[in-house]
């Protein structure tokens, strides 16, 4: 059985085969999403690191390799951090304009679709530490009862487990 691919990577999947195009063809600079893409690449090789890391220090629980990974999930979060604050600042900006393109509406109905579990999970992380902007554009997206079932019922996984470590 293939490992599960972590949200935040199957978020970044979606950008790359699907939003991406329908910017690149509206005239978005390639230069910015082919940036986004190499972000992207980063996370996912930092992610590998981290699990090494851990699987390292989880079989020999040295303090050595403890701090080591500890230093992994430093850099490793710098990376996804440095990565989101340049796709709100530069990315979001050249993408909103097109929000009601009639591809990028297509390619949202189809992520409308997964399961409620990958929804929960998603919009959890997505309200996590945003600001009231991003809260009221989701909820502007999204019916209210609907959003709350999904972040209260298979978001709570995320809330749990996920979101305290973060911090």
């Amino acid at each position: 059985m293939a490992a599960p691919v972590p949200p935040l990577h199957e978020h970044h999947g979606h950008e790359e085969e699907m939003f991406h195009p329908i910017l690149r063809k509206v005239g978005v600079d390639g230069a910015l999403l082919d940036a986004m893409d190499s972000e992207h690449a980063a996370m996912q090789a930092a992610d590998k690191e981290i699990t090494a890391a851990l699987s390292t220090y989880a079989a020999s629980a040295s303090a050595a390799h403890a701090a080591a990974a500890q230093e992994t999930v430093r850099r490793g979060r710098q990376v996804v951090i440095s990565h989101l604050d340049h796709e709100e600042a530069e990315l979001e900006p050249a993408s909103k304009p097109h929000f009601e393109n009639p591809e990028w509406q297509q390619a949202e109905s189809k992520l409308k679709k997964q399961s409620p579990a990958v929804l929960g999970q998603f919009f959890a992380w997505l309200q996590d530490g945003g600001d009231a902007e991003a809260h009221a554009f989701v909820r502007q997206t999204i019916p209210g009862p609907v959003l709350k079932i999904l972040t209260a019922a298979f978001g709570r996984g995320y809330r749990k487990n996920i979101a305290p470590v973060w911090r």
